[in-house]
């Protein structure tokens, strides 16, 4: 079970707000809800700094796969609008996906439909038989 604890409005760029996430009896606070210029929304988990200067880095406090972070980020964006601060008709569009590519070489199917190609030859290739 997820739930969106405490959220806080905070728009500024592309942030949303903040909020705090209960996952698996534990609670990571701190987390920002995000935008993309698409409109898609997005957690960042948070992070802690280390060094100075040009060595500075970032590290993530907590980390998850990528389908566990998706599924947490779905859940969580659920429960938001759920309790209205997040509205349902703002949703961004899904994506778009590309069609399946055809394939150049031309197939030939039976009246069931089965794939035949293979039992034929290439237009470009002239057969043994004389006839």
């Amino acid at each position: 079970m997820v739930l969106a604890l405490n959220f806080k409005e905070y728009r500024k760029g592309s942030m949303l707000g903040f909020l705090d996430v209960e996952f698996n009896g534990m609670t990571i606070r701190g987390v920002r809800l995000m935008t993309g210029k698409s409109g898609g929304r997005w957690l960042a988990f948070p992070q802690r700094e280390t060094g100075k200067g040009k060595e500075r880095q970032w590290h993530d406090i907590v980390e998850m796969t990528r389908a566990m972070a998706e599924h947490v980020r779905r859940l969580v964006i659920a429960d938001l609008e759920a309790q209205g601060h997040l509205s349902v008709e703002n949703k961004p569009a899904p994506r778009r996906t590309q069609p399946a590519r055809q394939s150049k070489r031309p197939t030939r199917r039976s009246p069931e439909g089965e794939d035949m190609t293979e039992y034929y030859d290439p237009p470009d290739r002239h057969s043994d038989i004389p006839y």
